[in-house]
């Protein structure tokens, strides 16, 4: 005999259920409700101006979010059915059921100015709890895509062809206006129309020859007026179809020169999210995102930033400034790859007393046995730096020639050393060598000097210890947020609001490894007793 527990559905309480008793001790919802609840969130609630009807208490609103995108439940209408529907929710939320569009307004709207309030919040606690310290952080970038449509791009290059084409059109137009005016004076002569009457003398017709001759001229007047009123008309038409173009090319002249300002240097944008740019994703080509900047010790985020800027390399400076001013002071190591080993990033981790070890680009290509093979590359040859110049393969010598200053895109001014070979053109080896008529080699000394000095620690016991950490450190925390969590664009426009869902991305991160820490603290910690016990 079968025998099933009872099943009553509709079976009625004698009291209502405590959400307290449904939650289990160790949840991690409890986790975000004991962090959010000792936020200071004083600067969030003076938002508030007060009177009206009653607002849902931001502190609340905080938890919701946080808590949502740990679960990876980021959009609005899907927080509020699961404030409805699920048994954490409820309980985080004290039984309140505030609606998407309450949600989504305080996400983009009030949270904006306080994001980073939380997020910092969370990293301290963090610190406390001996996560991190600062001392070591390694930095990294990603692409997400934004919410945009990616058949929606601007160019700058086609933006600046319009406004060139549309000001030559409406030249034209213009001068056709004008040449049209004087058909008209052409036509009367300085005069003005004929239906006025200017010009004629009343008393000629009261004469009979007079009388005959308008008789005559009656004819003569009537098919020259027909001819005259469709000219006219004609005259009419094309005015009015060129001041129609010209209205429409204003309309778009003004409409590129709008585009223009909203790309401001960027190569690219896109209509449905002027802030986002171009951007190359693997497998799903150029479509418009925006760049993610991170910086982490021990998977956990210590500081992030969302740019504008495709390349990682030039993100560095800001997002380590941004760390410090978070914190109150810099790292004392970081760890990166190539994308940041430049001058520039190398130059102001030395004016900071920051311990760089960033991969230049040809760090793991020098050790190759395709570039030592290749004798004409310009590491083999040889710089003297008692006479200044190159000694190359063949035992001829490049000389100083001139000097050059570059600027790089974010401002940085670069000082190149320019070395010209005198023997190049009886060179038997010239074609393997060079293109041009003689070998030229730019020299940077600053360069030099800071990749050098990179080189040593890269390759130092230290520099090897940090290049190994790197990809765990750093990539890990991108895993967990585009994997895991699904996060594939920005559900929110524009750059500010970007930041905002990055932030609690990041934050939602973070919690997670502080519950993994917690609980596993608590787990040694039980199984220590148990151990002494036995």
């Amino acid at each position: 005999m079968k025998i099933f527990k009872p099943y009553t559905p509709g079976q009625k309480m004698l009291l209502p259920p405590d959400l307290e008793e449904l939650i289990p001790p160790g949840h991690r919802v409890r986790l975000v409700n004991a962090v959010v609840e000792r936020m200071d969130l004083r600067t969030l609630e003076a938002q508030f101006k007060g009177g009206g009807a009653t607002a849902y208490h931001p502190r609340m609103m905080v938890k919701v979010l946080v808590y949502g995108y740990m679960e990876g439940i980021c959009t609005s209408r899907k927080i509020a059915k699961a404030l409805r529907e699920n048994v954490h929710f409820m309980w985080l939320s004290g039984g309140q059921r505030p609606d998407y569009r309450t949600i989504n307004l305080f996400r983009r709207g009030r949270l904006q100015a306080e994001i980073k309030t939380v997020f910092a919040e969370v990293v301290g606690m963090a610190q406390e709890l001996g996560l991190v310290d600062g001392g070591t952080v390694f930095v990294d970038g990603t692409k997400v895509g934004a919410n945009a449509n990616r058949h929606r791009m601007v160019w700058r290059k086609t933006v600046e062809k319009r406004r060139k084409r549309l000001k030559e059109q409406i030249e034209a137009r213009w001068a056709e206006i004008e040449a049209l005016e004087a058909e008209e004076d052409q036509r009367y002569g300085g005069k003005d129309r004929p239906e006025t009457g200017e010009g004629q003398d009343p008393r000629e017709q009261e004469t009979k020859i007079a009388q005959a001759v308008a008789a005559i001229n009656a004819k003569l007047e009537k098919r020259a007026k027909a001819e005259e009123a469709k000219a006219r008309k004609e005259w009419e038409r094309k005015r009015r179809k060129l001041e129609k173009e010209l209205r429409a090319l204003e309309e778009k002249k003004t409409k590129a020169e709008a585009d223009q300002a909203a790309l401001g240097e960027r190569s690219g944008m896109s209509r449905t999210d002027l802030d986002a740019g171009p951007m190359k994703f693997k497998g799903e080509g150029l479509k418009p995102g925006y760049t993610v900047m991170i910086a982490a010790q021990n998977q956990v985020i210590l500081g992030y930033q969302v740019t504008q800027q495709a390349f990682d390399g030039t993100c560095f400076i800001p997002l380590m400034r941004e760390l410090k001013e978070m914190r109150g002071q810099g790292p004392e190591r970081v760890g990166g790859d190539s994308a940041f080993g430049n001058e520039e990033n190398y130059a102001y981790c030395e004016g900071e007393g920051v311990e760089a070890y960033l991969k230049y680009g040809m760090f793991h290509a020098e050790g190759t046995k395709a570039h030592r093979e290749n004798r004409y590359h310009k590491d083999h040859f040889v710089f003297d730096p008692e006479q200044d110049r190159y000694g190359c393969p063949e035992r001829q010598v490049l000389l100083f020639d001139h000097e050059e200053e570059r600027v790089t895109p974010t401002g940085y001014k670069q000082v190149l050393r320019i070395y010209r070979g005198q023997a190049c053109g009886t060179c038997p080896q010239k074609s393997g060598c060079c293109l041009g008529r003689a070998r030229t080699i730019a020299r940077n000394e600053n360069w030099e000097r800071l990749k050098a000095a990179a080189r040593k620690r890269l390759t130092s016991a230290e520099g090897k210890r940090m290049r190994k950490r790197r990809g765990t450190e750093v990539e890990t925390p991108f895993g967990n947020m585009k994997h895991n969590a699904g996060w594939r664009r920005f559900l929110l426009r524009g750059l500010p609001k970007a930041t905002i869902e990055a932030g609690l991305h990041c934050t939602a991160h973070n919690l997670k490894k502080i519950a993994i820490h917690v609980s596993n603290k608590y787990f040694l910690g039980a199984v220590h007793g148990v151990y002494q016990a036995a």
